[in-house]
């Protein structure tokens, strides 16, 4: 919410700016506020990509408390007035000092190119390429993930659902912000045209990505499965999200993800099988009243089983020994 919001009015007051005839004293005023702006929509998207990276990777929410919002507002807010507090000191006291931004002068921006490359392009390039990292380091994650399922015959996430996780980061990470850096050096005009309906579209997708629709619908009481929402973590609806950190947990055969109560996912075993299902043979020679009975003797013994084929197994007879499940929270 508070990147739409910032989105928004940084926005309105570009087309205002270059819409309308601006005078010099109001475009003193509107240049810093759009500095401001655009430095707090890049901000924003850096501390959203980390809240995402923080809870993917490490599978675990963020801090309950309130002191969280504090700090990513702090840093996305912050950060960007102090910056912009030192152009106007700078235009203030040395007006003719070459990095002074020359706020309003020319236009209702900042003045010369090298000040635009010390106030805005090179935090902007940092602050992308500090997405980047995360974007990428998630990727590698997921696809490190989903590798790992695949060897325990586990089924936990096919590539085109994996696919369409990476596009929706991706554009939620700041894609949008990349390809407008690369058309400032390249100025093409196809790019040109496509940067500028991507950033004017750029609330609509986060409208959907980050399911802010739900708050429009009727509430139905329903629970999900290791789906975690942002607000949880922050207690507010400045980042507010739906995400599957269980998609990020591979689980043994015989265990599904769980979110703990102090917000840990945790690979329990499985409890519950219908009566009805036909016994099977393990890949250990075992009889198995049924399937799910053999991925459980699997998260017991901490061993890969899998269905050699369906009923009594030829050689061996020997039915399941039962055991105490317990399981003790913590990733496997």
């Amino acid at each position: 919410m508070c990147l739409s919001v910032t989105l928004f009015w940084t926005h309105l007051f570009f087309l205002l700016a270059n819409s309308l005839a601006v005078f010099e004293p109001y475009c003193a005023v509107f240049a810093p506020l759009l500095h401001f702006g655009f430095l707090s929509t890049f901000f924003w998207t850096s501390v959203l990509s980390f809240d995402i990276w923080k809870n993917v990777v490490t599978a675990r929410l963020s801090s309950r408390k309130r002191s969280g919002l504090v700090v990513y507002g702090f840093i996305a807010w912050g950060v960007p007035a102090l910056v912009v507090s030192v152009g106007i000191l700078l235009d203030r006291v040395a007006p003719n000092f070459p990095l002074s931004p020359t706020y309003g002068r020319y236009s209702c921006w900042i003045g010369s190119s090298l000040n635009q490359f010390v106030f805005f392009t090179m935090p902007m390039t940092l602050l992308l390429l500090f997405d980047i990292g995360l974007y990428v380091h998630i990727v590698v994650h997921v696809r490190k993930t989903a590798k790992r399922a695949a060897a325990f015959d586990f089924k936990g996430g096919d590539s085109m659902s994996n696919m369409a996780l990476f596009v929706k980061l991706a554009f939620i990470m700041g894609i949008t912000w990349i390809l407008a850096f690369i058309n400032l050096f390249f100025a093409i005009f196809v790019l040109d045209i496509a940067v500028i309906v991507l950033v004017g579209l750029q609330g609509v997708y986060l409208f959907f990505g980050f399911k802010d629709y739900a708050y429009l619908l009727p509430k139905k009481p329903r629970k999900k499965k290791g789906v975690v929402p942002f607000r949880r973590s922050l207690g507010i609806r400045c980042i507010d999200s739906q995400l599957d950190i269980c998609a990020a947990v591979i689980c043994r055969p015989g265990r599904v993800c769980r979110i703990l109560d102090n917000g840990l996912a945790s690979c329990q075993c499985v409890q519950h099988c219908p009566s009805h299902y036909k016994p099977v043979c393990g890949t250990n020679g075992v009889t198995y009243d049924n399937h799910c009975q053999l991925h459980k003797d699997a998260c017991v013994r901490q061993k890969h089983i899998s269905i050699k084929h369906k009923g009594v197994c030829k050689k061996s007879k020997v039915k399941q020994s039962h055991h105490k499940y317990h399981q003790k929270p913590g990733f496997t």
